[in-house]
Formats: structure tokens, C-alpha cells, sequence
């Protein structure tokens, strides 16, 4: 679910969070990340001070990684969730 509520109670609300589309159809295969015909960009998105190099450690892997900032990051949030 969204944590938003749950991370400015807690003071967390500026940690950095990821939205993580990814999926392994069985042992030894590789990832498939979130690359649809309807969003080639990959659906997976970061936010906050260390989405950058988490997206890097993704990108190395071959796997997608969009790097998002307040209403953008919110709006990704909120498409995952429906």
C-alpha cells in the first residue's frame, strides 16, 4: 500500500522510496523489468536522495529506472496503486 501517512509519522517522509515493478519467471532467469509498448520508459521510479544511484545499480543490471520528483513521484505512486 502507500506508506506516505505512515513515513510523516514516523519522521520519514523525505527517505528515499522506490517504486519497484519486477519480476522473475523462474530460478536462473533474468529480471524483467517494467517496459511496456504503453510506457517504454519502464514503469519503476525513485525519489529522494539516493534514487539516482539506486536507478545506476538497476541501469548496470540492464533493468529500468526513472528517476521522480514530488507530483511526478506522487502520480507514479498513485498508477501503481489502481
Amino acid at each position: 500500500g502507500m506508506l506516505t501517512a505512515f513515513l510523516e509519522r514516523k519522521g520519514l517522509a523525505s527517505n528515499s522510496q522506490v517504486l519497484l515493478y519486477l519480476a522473475v519467471a523462474k530460478a536462473g532467469d533474468k529480471p524483467i523489468d517494467g517496459i511496456t509498448d504503453a510506457s517504454p520508459e519502464g514503469l519503476t521510479a525513485a525519489t529522494g536522495k539516493w534514487s539516482g544511484a539506486f536507478a545506476a545499480r538497476l541501469q548496470k543490471g540492464n533493468l529500468a529506472c526513472r528517476v521522480l520528483e514530488g507530483d511526478a513521484y506522487t502520480r507514479a505512486m498513485l498508477e501503481k496503486h489502481v
